[in-house]
């Protein structure tokens, strides 16, 4: 079930963003959509839960009511991503959810220019980076290189080629780079660029094989843990 099975003019849709400590959510319902956004600052697990009750009220709109969720796999903040993709699950027993990687929604930051590659790029510590490759056609985004994890010194080599790369709340890249206009997500442009970027996940695999997991450093080796 990809996305555009998931919107239909009869469905009430929520989508959330929260790979960061900028959470972005958007509500469709009635054929409109509503866009939300906000820094998560303080005890995240405990904010955000404010958060979503204080948007569900705002839209008069109980938990019962939305037929269908989409929601940001990551990588991304390790902490925003455990709680926010377990209140997904926790909402949404026995709904459909389509999960999207969180690189694709950097490049709705931005202004993409048509045929051009580009490369949204998280850090995961000061020498490990997560990034995948992409290219507008059409005005819908294809994957053209699959998410990796890669050193600081493959980075450096892809920015000294001239290569595309999209960073995000960097300061450990020092270099002129293309950066996130915003910091919040901004849904509906997602939807309009994002393609077949998007997966379908169940209850039990929302959280899927290509989000980071926690690393640790043995003797100069990544292991994932």
């Amino acid at each position: 079930m990809y996305i555009k099975q998931l919107i239909k003019d009869h469905q009430t849709l929520f989508a959330a963003d929260f790979s960061s400590r900028f959470v972005s959510l958007m509500i469709a319902k009635n054929n409109q959509r509503k866009a939300y956004k906000k820094e998560i600052a303080g005890k995240f697990s405990i904010y955000l839960l404010d958060y979503f009750i204080e948007v569900l009220k705002n839209e008069e709109l109980k938990i019962s009511q939305i037929d269908c969720f989409i929601v940001a796999t990551g990588p991304g903040k390790l902490t925003a991503l455990r709680v926010g993709l377990s209140l997904i699950k926790a909402l949404a027993i026995a709904k459909p959810i389509a999960g999207i990687s969180s690189l694709p929604l950097m490049l709705s930051k931005i202004g993409l220019e048509e045929n051009a590659l580009y490369y949204p790029t998280i850090p995961l510590s000061s020498s490990l980076f997560c990034t995948a490759g992409f290219v507008l056609k059409n005005k819908k985004l294809e994957s053209v290189e699959k998410q990796r994890i890669v050193e600081y010194s493959e980075i450096k080599d892809m920015i000294d080629s001239g290569r595309r790369i999209v960073v995000e709340e960097n300061d450990i890249i020092d270099a002129d780079l293309l950066r996130a206009e915003e910091h919040y997500t901004d849904w509906n442009r997602v939807l309009e660029i994002s393609g077949n970027q998007w997966d379908e996940f169940n209850d039990e695999t929302l959280i899927p094989n290509y989000m980071v997991k926690p690393r640790v450093i043995i003797k100069n080796d990544c292991k994932t843990v």
